[in-house]
């Protein structure tokens, strides 16, 4: 009603996406379009010269997915556009499309210091800004869409790695692959040679990763620490601060089947829910935001 955007809550389920509209859970997806909604994601881009914009995104796994760019409140309730859309509109690239047997979207994150947002697809990881916005909005890529996009593009090992997982906070970005995990802190600016979001220097492997294979990732910015949770496939559990190992829960000690993760803050402390198949746990991570650990 405010002509604003405003933080909302979201639920992801078996049919579709709803969301908190005043205490009343609402559908919020095209009418008969109800995926078993696997993830979402939103970021708000700040425009100082026109209306901020969120962008959103979801996927229901396979080639499920749907994004919406919203000016207004209301926008989210109106018309997203699905993969189908794009095979009318890029006909050249439907058998590339359909040609996909995985999970298009992979992974999501955002940073909401930044404006960024990160997305790791069966086609590579992509880094979202304002920016990348802009030249989707005005480039035809229909002769060259990878050239267009491949300065948006976050790759380990000069891209002879392929990022399962994302997740970011603060200045930093980390890439879960199945040869390691992967960090850098990132441009927290746009400057001459310098994408908004991009690695400063390169990513590079976490210490101690090397043999490890990532499923999920979640990160949190803890006074200017970010702390991060990574699972591996054998089910252990990473506690990273900033770019280094602090502690491992090992999977024997009652952390759930297929973990997934949400920090939140607690009298001082730094919790951890991890949540699978078989349970969730509620973990202290021992990282306090008024005395970190040497």
């Amino acid at each position: 009603e405010s002509g604003g955007i405003q933080s909302e809550l979201w639920l992801n389920t078996s049919g579709g996406i709803y969301r908190d509209n005043g205490g009343v859970f609402e559908f919020n997806l095209n009418t008969g379009l109800t995926p078993n909604v696997l993830l979402s994601r939103a970021v708000k881009f700040e425009n100082g010269e026109s209306e901020d914009t969120i962008f959103g995104l979801y996927s229901g796994g396979g080639s499920v997915i749907g994004f919406a760019s919203a000016t207004t409140q209301a926008d989210f309730s109106t018309v997203w556009y699905t993969l189908d859309n794009a095979v009318v509109e890029y006909p050249d690239y439907a058998d590339l499309i359909s040609g996909i047997s995985t999970d298009i979207i992979k992974s999501i994150a955002v940073n909401s210091d930044h404006d960024i947002y990160y997305m790791a697809t069966a086609l590579g990881a992509v880094i979202g800004s304002e920016e990348l916005k802009t030249l989707t909005d005005s480039v035809d890529f229909k002769n060259d869409p990878m050239g267009s996009i491949n300065p948006y593009m976050l790759t380990a090992e000069n891209g002879s790695v392929s990022i399962d997982v994302v997740s970011t906070a603060g200045d930093r970005v980390f890439a879960g692959t199945k040869a390691g995990l992967y960090t850098d802190t990132i441009n927290t600016v746009s400057a001459e040679g310098k994408k908004l979001g991009a690695p400063a220097t390169g990513l590079t492997k976490v210490p101690g990763t090397e043999d490890l294979v990532f499923s999920y990732l979640e990160s949190y910015n803890l006074d200017d620490v970010v702390v991060t949770a990574a699972v591996t496939d054998d089910n252990d559990v990473l506690i990273l601060k900033d770019g280094a190992v602090f502690k491992t829960l090992d999977a024997a000690s009652g952390i759930p089947i297929d973990a997934k993760a949400v920090f939140y803050e607690y009298e001082g402390t730094l919790h951890l829910i991890l949540t699978g198949t078989n349970g969730s746990i509620d973990y202290d991570t021992e990282i306090a935001y008024t005395v970190l650990p040497s």
